[in-house]
């Protein structure tokens, strides 16, 4: 069986491949795999009861992985129901308050999106335990940035989410720098993977950065943080060719939060001085 991929390409050649998959199924094995993942979507749809309005719903579910959510309280785990199936994704919470949070993300995660998408965020609540799934429609879909692969998603909440604070503009980072991705590998919970900052800036294009490790299929969207826990990038594709990792750096990440009026200075997290 073959490798596949789908690549960005940039101006500097080939970019990077957005889907991977390890092996070639045959056309059988895609109908059933797409069979059984209708079938959960549809389980947990079925759970929650009938969404006659998908903009502002939010429902508890008792998920036996909740542990796995509780050690990263920001990260959400992102559905996207289209008219072509369902996209996987990664999120993280970078503003809340009482009724509402947003969620930056990956703009490729919405490419299918429509009027009818439904979209489901799932995320730990540590004061109760488990993990609720909030749904929005295609109005929460707030601002995409298709060039740099940056997305931010409005969702109703039924409380204040934990938030994963920005990394300053003014921090410097180096090559061979330790830093942690968080995402959603193949759709499973979110979980926590060590890297190393080869490069940056390879591509013509937007701010990225580059790291040691490839990132499966549903970690897009995730977070890239340092050391201190602050976010410095956002996962947005995988190479590989060279075993590398693609992130949006924090300009973009700024720009869109600039362009719906947030200060992202309002969104850093001051480093104590030791």
């Amino acid at each position: 069986m073959r490798i596949i991929a789908v690549f960005i390409v940039g101006v500097a050649g080939i970019m990077a491949p957005l889907f991977m998959f390890a092996q070639r199924p045959s056309v059988a094995d895609l109908e059933l795999q797409l069979v059984q993942e209708q079938a959960k979507y549809a389980a947990r749809m079925e759970r929650v009861g009938k969404l006659e309005n998908a903009h502002l719903q939010s429902a508890v579910i008792v998920d036996p992985t909740a542990k796995d959510f509780a050690q990263l309280p920001s990260a959400a785990r992102l559905r996207v129901k289209g008219p072509f199936g369902t996209d996987f994704g990664t999120g993280s919470v970078i503003l809340s308050d009482e009724g509402r949070a947003l969620i930056i993300t990956v703009s490729h995660i919405f490419r299918n999106a429509d009027e009818k998408s439904v979209i489901s965020a799932e995320i730990f609540n540590p004061k109760t335990g488990k993990v609720e799934t909030f749904f929005v429609g295609y109005d929460g879909i707030k601002k995409t940035d298709p060039k740099a692969d940056v997305g931010l998603l409005l969702i109703p909440t039924n409380r204040v989410i934990s938030t994963l604070p920005l990394a300053s503009i003014n921090d410097v980072l180096v090559v061979g720098q330790k830093v942690v991705s968080y995402g959603c590998g193949g759709g499973e919970p979110p979980s926590k993977l060590e890297h190393l900052i080869t490069i940056f800036n390879r591509y013509v294009g937007s701010d990225t950065i580059e790291c040691t490790g490839v990132p499966l299929q549903g970690r897009s969207g995730g977070a890239l943080v340092d050391g201190n826990g602050r976010m410095i990038g956002i996962t947005i594709a995988a190479d590989q060719r060279d075993q590398r990792g693609l992130y949006a750096g924090l300009a973009p990440i700024r720009a869109i939060l600039e362009s719906v009026g947030i200060d992202p200075r309002t969104l850093e997290k001051p480093l104590t001085v030791k």
